[in-house]
């Protein structure tokens, strides 16, 4: 065989060879890339309202005095600033009741910042936005479902 025509065989087999190989690992990077950052995650992340802030709930028992304040036709109740430190907030003293009773919405009808009553929480939840916290007197898994 002619010593010219081996060699330029021999260089046209590893040439080949070599773009062989090469196509094959930049089609895996890619496959490997695209499954490493999913572009379709990024774009609905992107699209969705994203709030940083959570509700919180604590449950626990402090003895509280409070009286009933109106804000926007909701029934607003308000703590003693005396009694704000048994409570998991420290800026806001208002909140609102999540299982109040007839009879204790009939209590607190009559109270007064001069002339509060005494509640014994077992839960609360803060909120977001500004929003009044809530507070339950009998806390049990749900209770504050329908303020979140």
């Amino acid at each position: 065989m002619n010593k010219k025509v081996s060699s330029n065989l021999a260089i046209a087999i590893v040439l080949v060879v070599a773009m062989a190989l090469g196509a094959y690992v930049w089609i895996q990077g890619n496959s490997v890339q695209s499954e490493d950052y999913p572009t379709a995650n990024i774009a609905v992340a992107k699209n969705q309202n994203f709030s940083p802030c959570s509700a919180h709930t604590y449950q626990g028992e402090a003895d509280v005095h409070v009286w009933q304040t109106q804000k926007d036709g909701d029934n607003i109740i308000e703590v003693a600033p005396a009694d704000l430190a048994k409570l998991p907030t420290d800026k806001n003293t208002e909140f609102q009741l999540a299982d109040i009773t007839p009879d204790l919405q009939n209590k607190l009808t009559a109270s007064s910042e001069k002339n509060p009553i005494e509640v014994t929480v077992t839960g609360f939840m803060t909120r977001c936005n500004n929003q009044a916290a809530v507070a339950a007197l009998n806390y049990k898994d749900g209770v504050f479902k329908p303020f979140l």
